[in-house]
């Protein structure tokens, strides 16, 4: 969050180069916004205006992070909450069910692409699914004591 409300803030900096250097305006950034018109024919329209959300950010800065902070507070359940470790098994339990729900799906293409049914695999299927291979990883015997057993392996020159 606080990297975030930074980036914003760095964002909305007014610019006052032009004041100094030739007594012009000060600059206060700008955004492109899109929007969809919808009239007779949908048609798409373009402006630009003033940034305000980012100028609101540099301006109150530290009270946007201490309001966020306590809103922050008010939102977690620290008592339902995972510790990073649980986070960590529960993600990889999920990533190795849609692995295989992925390869259920492939095998049921290539079974109708056998029987040449219209049926192609999606853009960004799983490459071990599709395959059908399994990744197979295996700590090296000459492990460096610096890396973590069975999750790193040395350098080889």
């Amino acid at each position: 969050m606080r990297e975030q409300i930074e980036a914003l803030a760095q964002r909305g900096t007014p610019s006052v180069s032009r004041l100094i250097e030739l007594d012009g305006p000060v600059d206060f950034q700008t955004q492109s916004l899109t929007s969809e018109v919808h009239a007779e024919r949908r048609s798409l329209a373009f402006t630009e205006t003033a940034d305000a959300l980012a100028l609101v950010a540099w301006l109150h800065r530290d009270a946007l992070i201490t309001a966020l902070d306590r809103e922050i507070s008010t939102e977690a359940d620290d008592k339902a909450a995972l510790s990073l470790e649980a986070r960590q098994k529960a993600e990889a339990e999920v990533m190795g069910d849609l692995l295989a729900v992925e390869r259920d799906e492939c095998a049921l293409i290539w079974q109708a692409q056998a029987q040449n049914l219209p049926c192609e695999h999606h853009q960004d299927v799983s490459i071990l699914a599709l395959l059908s291979v399994a990744l197979v990883t295996a700590p090296s015997a000459d492990a460096s004591p610096e890396s973590s057993p069975g999750l790193s392996w040395p350098w080889r020159r």
